[in-house]
């Protein structure tokens, strides 16, 4: 894979918040898609790109789960840098 792909993939993840979505336990794709209200198929090719990468392990098929604190910790650590862009952005915006 690409490296500005993988950005992307791990960027849209964190956007998306599958870190928490996913959890502790492995969930089947719809039922994630519907917790982060992404469209499935879509969803479907985010998690195997996150699988590629080793981030997430693909279970039974259409089954995702975390792969491990590492995995967890990135996906989470993007995801607090865009919450910390969100509230910057959004304090530039007051001024």
């Amino acid at each position: 894979m690409q490296s500005h792909r993988i950005t992307a993939v791990i960027y849209a993840a964190a956007k998306l918040d599958l870190a928490e979505a996913i959890g502790d336990d492995e969930k089947p794709v719809a039922e994630l898609a519907r917790l982060v209200s992404a469209d499935e198929g879509a969803l479907r090719r985010l998690l195997i790109g996150l699988a590629t990468l080793g981030l997430c392990r693909q279970v039974d098929g259409d089954r995702f789960a975390i792969r491990g604190r590492d995995a967890l910790a990135i996906l989470e650590r993007t995801g607090g840098l865009g919450s910390h862009r969100k509230d910057r952005n959004a304090a530039a915006r007051r001024r």
